[in-house]
């Protein structure tokens, strides 16, 4: 699927890190998937939540990625004390690839300010309405552009893509869920932005792959 798409080639040569964060997310999706089929699922585990950390370094709505990380946490091990753990290490993981959180803190929160006006507000002619009108044409973009740079060959994926998340609910909810849970909060919470930059939806490709 990504090999048909010229948006993610295109994007890729940006200087903004998206094309590494969609690396990263199909890495997630990769451990995840496996550490719920894996016997020994701890290691599968542990790199789920080390990739959400290092994903959320990268550009940091990923941080969105550690909802179904605890999910997949409790489901798997029962105990409060893994939530703490998984938390622990996803902390660990991202200050240690994002260390200006700690060494340059009023600065590092003055541009997440900025960039949270920034979004709210809009950018130039890539600017919309917050919600359902966003939300209708992230969906359009990610239905009708972002596959392929042929409209047929899209649709056609994106219709593939819809008809999978039908089968694995019906075969596997809770494992739909996890895959599943942080395509929608992120599809969400882009929507409630002004600035529409596509490149964001660039982390939301190898889950409409898989």
């Amino acid at each position: 699927m990504v090999a048909f798409s010229w948006e993610v080639a295109y994007h890729a040569r940006w200087i903004a890190p998206d094309a590494i964060l969609m690396q990263w997310s199909a890495l997630w999706l990769l451990c995840v998937i496996r550490a719920y089929h894996h016997p020994q699922k701890a290691t599968w585990l542990y790199g789920s939540v080390i990739v959400a950390g290092l994903a959320t370094g990268t550009k940091y709505p990923a941080g969105l990625l550690l909802i179904p990380t605890l999910l997949l946490f409790y489901w798997q091990t029962k105990t409060r004390l893994s939530l703490i753990k998984a938390g622990f290490i996803f902390c660990v993981t991202y200050l240690m690839t994002t260390p200006g959180t700690l060494l340059q803190p009023f600065k590092f929160w003055h541009q997440v300010e900025f960039e949270m006006w920034h979004y709210s507000f809009g950018h130039s002619k890539h600017t919309v309405s917050a919600g359902l009108d966003h939300l209708l044409k992230n969906i359009e973009y990610m239905a009708t552009v972002q596959l392929s740079h042929f409209s047929i060959i899209t649709i056609v994926l994106f219709v593939f893509s819809v008809l999978g998340v039908i089968q694995l609910w019906r075969d596997n909810r809770r494992l739909s869920i996890l895959v599943f849970l942080f395509p929608l909060i992120y599809l969400l919470f882009m929507s409630l932005q002004r600035a529409m930059l596509i490149r964001n939806l660039l982390i939301l490709v190898p889950f409409m792959a898989v």
